[in-house]
C-alpha cells in the first residue's frame, strides 16, 4: 500500500487495524488473516443509493474524539452567525480577515444587510438552530481534515442509520452493546420540541418538508416518513404560502434562507417568535469562503485550539502558477457542482476556467483548496492491493438545538467512491456509495 494514502483497514505491515480486530473478536468473524472478509450486498437505499460492500469500522474512542471536535466547531459557527446577523464583526477584525471580507462573503449570499438586522434584532443565541455536518477526509498521516462545512439541509442524516441496520443484518451481527441504537434524527427533532415546550403531537408543532409526500426514492421522503412517524403534522406548501398561518410554537424545517424563493411562512413565524429548527439565514455558514478563516474563528470563540483543522484553503484571486494538487470550488456550490481539479488541464481549459471562476468570484465567491490524498478502504479484501480501494469521506452530524447546546449523531454518514484518475467528486448524486460506519470499542478483542 505504501504511504501515499492512509488505509482504513490495514496498517503499513498489512495487519488489520485494531478496530477491525476488535470487531472480529466480538462477532467471532475470521479477521485474523491477511484478508478482509466483511462483504455484503444489501439493497440500495431508496432504490438509487447503493451501499459499499465493506463497512468502515472505527474505534469508538476515535469517534468520541471526532464528536468532541465537530461539537466545538458547530458551537463556534453558532456564535459566529448571531454576531454576523446583528452586524457585529469583531471576530473578523480580531483574526485579521482581509478588508472587505464581510461584503465579499456575505454580500452575494445575504443581500440587503438591513433585512438581517431586522430579522434578528430581538433574537438571541437560543434561536440559532441548525443541522451541521462537515465533510471530513483522513490525510495520509491519519489526521482528519475538513473539506467543507454543510449547514441546513444536510444529506445522510436519516440514511446513515438505515445503512448500518442493513449492513448488520447482512453480516448477521449486532452493534456493540455500548453503542446507542435508533434514529439520531428523530431524537434531535424530539429534543428540539421538548426544549421549546411542546411535543410532536401538539397542535402548536408542525413541520415543513420539501417534497414530503413524493415517494421518489429520495432521502427527503424518508425524512417525511420519520417526521410523520413522530406524530408531527406536515404543512402543505399551499398553506405555507397563505396569509392565514396557524399559530405555532415550533416548526421543523429544512429551509434556511430569508429572501427570494424562501417560503414566506418562515419569515412570518420567526417574527412572531416561533422556534424554528433551522433558523433563517444559517445556510450562509456553509459558504466555502469561510474556510480560510474557520480555524481561527473556532479558536476565537472557544478559547481553545481547534480540534479539527481545515484543509489548506484560500480565497480565489487568480489561478496558481503551478496548478497541480489544487482544487477550485465555487463558494456556494453544492452536491459536487462547480468543483474542478486543476491537475492536467490544457492551456485552453485553464484559461476558460479562470474566466468562469472570475464570474463565480463576482456572484458568489470562489476558493482554492489544496487537494488531500484521502484515505482508502479495500473492497476486495487484499490489504496490499490498491486496485480495488475506494476513497472514504466521513460526515459526522451535529444537531444544534439551542444556546450552546448540541449533540452529535451516534452514527455518522459516510460515503465511499472509486476515483481511479483522482479527478472525480465523491458525491452521492455522482456515483458514490453509502458507507456503513460501525463503532467498535477497543479492548473487546486482541490488541
Amino acid at each position: 500500500m505504501g504511504t501515499l494514502r492512509y488505509n482504513e483497514a490495514f496498517d503499513d505491515n498489512g495487519r488489520l487495524r485494531a478496530a477491525y480486530r476488535a470487531f472480529d473478536a466480538r462477532t467471532r468473524r475470521d479477521g485474523q488473516g491477511p484478508h478482509l472478509p466483511h462483504t455484503y450486498a444489501p439493497a440500495a437505499i431508496g432504490g438509487r443509493y447503493p451501499i459499499a460492500p465493506v463497512p468502515l469500522v472505527l474505534a469508538d474512542e476515535e469517534y468520541a474524539a471526532l464528536a468532541k471536535a465537530v461539537r466545538q466547531r458547530g458551537l463556534a459557527l453558532q456564535r459566529l452567525f448571531l454576531d454576523l446577523a446583528r452586524g457585529d464583526f469583531a471576530v473578523l477584525r480580531s483574526i485579521d480577515a482581509p478588508e472587505g471580507a464581510v461584503e465579499e462573503i456575505l454580500g452575494p449570499a445575504w443581500g440587503p444587510r438591513d433585512a438581517w438586522t431586522r430579522a434578528w434584532r430581538d433574537k438571541g443565541l437560543e434561536a440559532v438552530r441548525f443541522t451541521y455536518a462537515p465533510d471530513l477526509v483522513r490525510a495520509p498521516d491519519g489526521q482528519w481534515l475538513v473539506l467543507e462545512d454543510n449547514v441546513g439541509c444536510v444529506g445522510g442524516v436519516v440514511d446513515a442509520d438505515i445503512v448500518v441496520e442493513r449492513v448488520c443484518a447482512c453480516l448477521n451481527v449486532s452493534l456493540h452493546p455500548s453503542v446507542p441504537r435508533g434514529s439520531s434524527f428523530e431524537r434531535a427533532v424530539a429534543a428540539f420540541l421538548t426544549r421549546v415546550g411542546t411535543t410532536p403531537t401538539a397542535t402548536t408543532a408542525a413541520a415543513l418538508l420539501p417534497r414530503a409526500s413524493v415517494d421518489d426514492g429520495s432521502e427527503e421522503h424518508r425524512k417525511a416518513e420519520a417526521i410523520l412517524g413522530l406524530g408531527l403534522r406536515v404543512l402543505p406548501t399551499t398553506r405555507a404560502e397563505a396569509e392565514d398561518v396557524p399559530p405555532l410554537a415550533a416548526l421543523v424545517n429544512f429551509e434556511s434562507d430569508i429572501g427570494v424563493g424562501t417560503p414566506r411562512l418562515l419569515e412570518r413565524l420567526f417574527d412572531r417568535g416561533c422556534a424554528l429548527m433551522t433558523a433563517p439565514g444559517v445556510g450562509v455558514l456553509g459558504h466555502k469562503a469561510w474556510l480560510p478563516f474557520t480555524d481561527a474563528i473556532v479558536s476565537w470563540y472557544s478559547g481553545e485550539a481547534p480540534l479539527l483543522r481545515t484543509a489548506s484553503t484560500a480565497i480565489f484571486r487568480e489561478m496558481p502558477a503551478d496548478s497541480s494538487d489544487w482544487v477550485l470550488k465555487q463558494g456556494n456550490g453544492c452536491q459536487g457542482q462547480a468543483v474542478v481539479f486543476l491537475d492536467h488541464l490544457s492551456d485552453a481549459a485553464h484559461r476558460e476556467l479562470e474566466r468562469r471562476a472570475r464570474g463565480w468570484g463576482q456572484a458568489s465567491g470562489a476558493v482554492l483548496q489544496r487537494r488531500v490524498k484521502a484515505s482508502v478502504l479495500p473492497m476486495g479484501g487484499d490489504g496490499d492491493s490498491t486496485a480495488d480501494a475506494w476513497q472514504v469521506e466521513l460526515r459526522p452530524v451535529v444537531y444544534v438545538v439551542g444556546a450552546a447546546t448540541c449533540f452529535v449523531a451516534e452514527c455518522p454518514s459516510a460515503r465511499a467512491f472509486v476515483n481511479a484518475d483522482g479527478r472525480g467528486v465523491g458525491n452521492m448524486s455522482r456515483g458514490a456509495h453509502y458507507l456503513a460506519v460501525i463503532r467498535e470499542p477497543l479492548g473487546t478483542g486482541p490488541a
